[in-house]
């Protein structure tokens, strides 16, 4: 499999996670030109070191409505884990403020 030999190619997206008891957290990821077939699983943290692969992983990781226990804690070990914290107040803050909005239009 190509994706295998060739660290250099691009990472298109994450499409999956798993953690391994010994291992860690690993991130599927989906090489761009090649099918999800070609997906090969790699250490989370293998990929954080340019903006472009923070980009994908913050991405996938806000890519939950509820995210995983397991991606919750890998992300509070992470140096950007303050972009996602932030971001899942504001969606929290954002939520609240919907089901109080729904509520009044229920009173109403």
């Amino acid at each position: 499999m190509q994706a295998e030999q060739d660290l250099n190619l691009e990472i298109e997206k994450v499409i999956g996670h798993e953690r391994r008891r010994h291992s860690g957290t690993q991130f599927l990821y989906k090489w761009e030109g090649f099918s999800d077939e070609d997906a090969t699983y790699r250490a989370a943290n293998d990929f954080n070191s340019s903006p472009y692969e923070i980009k994908v992983v913050k991405d996938y990781v806000l890519s939950f409505g509820e995210t995983p226990k397991e991606l919750k804690e890998w992300v509070m070990n992470t140096d950007f884990r303050s972009d996602i914290l932030e971001e899942w107040s504001r969606r929290q803050k954002a939520q609240k403020a919907q089901e109080v909005s729904n509520e009044t239009l229920k009173g109403a």
